[in-house]
């Protein structure tokens, strides 16, 4: 499954889990898994199940999928086929039966495990309130004269208009019309813990920010060069001009410049260094000396490429690109990560703090996972890797023993 499959599936899988789903999705489904001559996709599915199914689940037990799928072959009287003895999975000529018969039992177990109403007491439902939910599209943006606008529950239309600039947000993405001729103040759009954004800045430049990030930008772009500056997590899409190259800047800990290229920059600053990864085009990444006479520390990056900044600027030839845009990609992607590292993702995503014992486990976690799990799946999954949790509100606290 490429990554552009996996998505889709993903978002018709979100879809179903949140029981949005019409017709016609339900019927990509379907097909989908009944058309898949492999078991992989109906593997998938179950793991996603596993992870976001509100009530508790059986383990996927591939046996004793095989002896239902046996009897559903059984009663199909079109087709004279040999009994499917449970473990073998390989008979040729009946692995494309099997995997049509375990896709449907995978789809109406998906179905019913999901589309139960869950029934609450009305305390625990007022209790429901507070609990960690995953993250969604939402910023805030703060104007040249210090208000803000939560872009949450703003609706569609003219925002705000600054120096005859207007600001527009339409379906979740902030653009700015009409400012070529008009004085440049700036803006800072940011995104809580547990919140995204896209926007596309006065030059065409489309920027998506992660969870707890910022960007400050002028509402009009002037002078021989475009400057924006941020914090956090962000993907850019540079729009095209020769003539005025485009900046961003880190505090004072780095600085990336371009003419249209795409790339993502991590900035956190509890990671102790700054990553830029090139994904399109030319970049000169670098690191400000605090003295115009000095000459910065700056290395150029091909495509392919991240740069690590710290006090010195380190190329990396073979990062991890699906790892690193897996959040644009509506993912987490844990390959090869500790047990600090995934929870920074989870404390970011669903606004939650995070507890740990004296000694935190040395722990390395493999997968992805949909951001859009709800983080009792997400933490159900992480336990397979053998560490184990507690919920106390909003604090996961990670146990140094299972819990008895």
């Amino acid at each position: 499954m490429n990554v552009e499959q996996k998505a889709r599936l993903n978002y018709l899988l979100t879809q179903l889990s949140g029981q949005y789903a019409n017709d016609a999705e339900l019927v990509e489904l379907m097909d989908w898994v009944s058309q898949d001559d492999t078991d992989k996709t109906i593997g998938y599915i179950e793991e996603q199940l596993a992870v976001a199914s509100p009530l508790k689940t059986q383990p996927f037990d591939k046996d004793k999928w095989m002896q239902v799928a046996d009897k559903i072959l059984r009663a199909d009287k079109t087709t004279a086929t040999p009994v499917i003895k449970p473990g073998i999975f390989s008979i040729t000529g009946l692995k494309r039966h099997w995997v049509a018969a375990a896709a449907i039992i995978s789809f109406f177990t998906l179905l019913t495990i999901w589309l139960i109403p869950a029934r609450k007491p009305g305390a625990a439902l007022a209790a429901e309130t507070n609990k960690p939910v995953p993250g969604k599209e939402g910023a805030i943006l703060t104007l040249s004269d210090g208000s803000s606008i939560v872009l949450d529950s703003a609706g569609n239309g003219l925002i705000a208009q600054q120096q005859g600039t207007q600001v527009l947000l339409d379906s979740g993405r902030l653009s700015y019309e009409g400012g070529q001729n008009n004085s440049a103040v700036l803006n800072t759009l940011s995104t809580p813990r547990g919140r995204q954004f896209h926007i596309q800045l006065p030059d065409g430049t489309h920027v998506w920010l992660n969870s707890a990030s910022s960007l400050t930008y002028p509402t009009v772009f002037t002078g021989k060069e475009r400057v924006v500056s941020m914090t956090g997590e962000a993907y850019f899409e540079v729009a095209k001009n020769r003539a005025m190259p485009f900046r961003v800047l880190v505090d004072e800990q780095a600085e990336v410049k371009v003419l249209g290229t795409s790339f993502n920059l991590n900035a956190y600053g509890d990671n102790g260094h700054i990553d830029a990864t090139l994904l399109q085009g030319v970049v000169e990444v670098g690191v400000p000396q605090g003295n115009e006479r000095r000459r910065p520390i700056a290395v150029q990056l091909r495509p392919g490429q991240m740069a690590q900044v710290s006090k010195q600027v380190q190329v990396n030839d073979d990062p991890d690109i699906d790892k690193i845009m897996a959040w644009k990609n509506g993912l987490f992607n844990f390959e090869g990560s500790s047990l600090v590292e995934v929870m920074k993702q989870l404390e970011r995503w669903y606004d939650i703090q995070v507890v740990y014992p004296s000694t935190i486990p040395a722990i390395t976690f493999f997968g992805e996972l949909n951001r859009s799990t709800p983080l009792e799946g997400a933490v159900r999954a992480l336990e397979r890797s053998g560490v184990h949790f507690r919920m106390e509100g909003r604090k996961l606290i990670v146990m140094s023993k299972p819990i008895q």
